[in-house]
């Protein structure tokens, strides 16, 4: 009996230290420098083009426990496309899902993201972009509440809105630098 609650006390103690580490996870987010490059292919040719980040604010915002974080990722930002010397400015927004894991004794973290819903709308246009992705990344922790992190985006496009007869697939990948404040709350 005595054994019995002597246990029973431990795992309480257990539980209420585990709760007690839960937090919310919020981790906004600046791009300081993107470039990447990609190719489309539509009507059986396919072009080559090469991306410069322009822009990016994020937040990932979710809960975290004991170094885990998980949640949701929103991104917005501007990259420009050169294709052949033709330059074109695309606004951008990548929503997805997220898990982020902070080493407890070395100053670096690791996350990836499921990019859900990709939108690419370029400029002077009445048409955009619309496919999935996924982003993997690490930040250096090392400094006091500021990350700095280097991610890595690939991007499958292959919706039009409004839709088009036309069949197809734009492939991107884009590394970006940027700077963020994780916070658990």
């Amino acid at each position: 009996m005595k054994r019995n609650f002597l246990s029973l006390v431990c795992f309480s103690g257990l539980l209420l230290s585990a709760s007690v580490s839960q937090a919310i996870y919020i981790d906004p987010y600046v791009g300081l420098y993107a470039s990447g490059s990609g190719d489309s292919t539509a009507l059986g040719s396919t072009t080559e083009f090469d991306l410069k980040g322009k822009s990016a604010f994020g937040l990932r915002l979710g809960w975290s426990f004991a170094g885990l974080a998980v949640g949701v990722d929103y991104q917005k930002g501007s990259v420009e496309q050169d294709t052949a010397g033709t330059k074109v400015d695309n606004a951008t927004t990548l929503m997805g899902a997220f898990v982020d894991y902070d080493f407890p004794v070395i100053p670096i973290r690791v996350y990836g993201a499921y990019i859900l819903n990709a939108t690419l709308d370029p400029e002077n246009s009445t048409s955009n972009v619309e496919g999935t992705g996924m982003k993997v990344g690490a930040g250096f922790t090392g400094l006091p509440f500021v990350s700095i992190n280097l991610d890595y985006t690939t991007l499958v496009l292959d919706k039009m809105s409004p839709a088009s007869a036309v069949a197809f697939e734009t492939n991107s990948k884009l590394m970006m630098l940027s700077v963020s404040v994780p916070l658990n709350l």
